[in-house]
C-alpha cells in the first residue's frame, strides 16, 4: 500500500521536473483552442470554446480565465444556452476562488449548481459539488466539505465518468487525509485516483 506522505513527496518531485513541460503544453493547447475560437460559426460551439479557454487559463493567466468565463456567461445568456451558462458560472466560481474572493466564489458556485441542475448537466453538477466541497474545506467547515465531496463522488460513480471520478477522489483525499476516522478511506481514494489517472 502506498503511503500518502511518500506518494505526495514523489508527486511534488515529479511536478518539479515536469512543470516546465506542462506549461509549454498548456500554452500550445491555449493557442490551438484560440485558433478554434476564431473558426467557430455556431454560437453554442463558440460558448463551449470560451469556457474551454477559461479552464485552460486557470493554471497560467488568472485574469484571462475570468475574462473568457465572463464572455461565455454573457453570450450563453444572450443565446439562451443553459449548459454553457452553468459551465461559465462554475469557471467564474473557480476564478474568484483563486483570486481569492471566497464569498463571490461561493455565490458563483451556488448559481452554477442550480443552473447545472436546470440544464440537466450532471457532469457539471458533480464538478460543482466537488468545488463547493473544496471551498468548505478551505473555510474550515470540514463536515460540509465531506458532505459535498461524498455527493460528487456518488454522482461520478452513477455517471461512470472515470476522469472526473479520479479528480474527485484526489480531492476526497485532500478533504479527509487528516481525519483519523477517515484516513484509511482517504488513502484508498488516493490509490484509486492514481489508478484511474494512469
Amino acid at each position: 500500500m502506498i503511503r500518502p506522505r511518500l506518494y505526495m513527496q514523489k508527486l511534488l518531485l515529479c511536478l518539479l521536473f515536469v512543470f516546465p513541460l506542462v506549461l509549454n503544453a498548456q500554452q500550445m493547447e491555449v493557442d490551438r483552442v484560440k485558433t478554434q475560437l476564431f473558426q467557430q460559426k455556431d454560437s453554442i460551439s463558440y460558448v463551449n470554446t470560451l469556457n474551454r479557454l477559461a479552464v485552460l487559463y486557470q493554471a497560467c493567466q488568472l485574469d484571462s480565465c475570468g475574462y473568457y468565463a465572463s464572455l461565455a456567461r454573457d453570450m450563453a445568456v444572450r443565446i439562451n444556452y443553459p449548459k454553457g451558462k452553468a459551465r461559465a458560472l462554475r469557471n467564474l466560481g473557480s476564478y474568484y476562488a483563486f483570486r481569492p474572493h471566497r464569498y463571490l466564489s461561493y455565490l458563483f458556485y451556488n448559481d452554477a449548481l442550480e443552473e447545472s441542475r436546470l440544464a440537466g448537466d450532471s457532469v457539471n453538477v458533480a464538478s460543482v459539488l466537488m468545488n463547493i466541497g473544496i471551498y468548505h474545506q478551505y473555510t474550515g467547515k470540514h463536515a460540509a466539505a465531506r458532505h459535498y465531496i461524498n455527493r460528487a463522488l456518488l454522482l461520478t460513480w452513477e455517471l461512470k465518468e472515470d476522469s472526473l471520478r479520479s479528480l474527485v477522489l484526489a480531492n476526497y483525499y485532500m478533504v479527509n487525509y487528516a481525519d483519523t476516522a477517515a484516513s484509511r478511506f482517504a488513502s484508498m481514494a488516493l490509490q484509486q485516483s492514481e489508478a484511474l489517472a494512469t
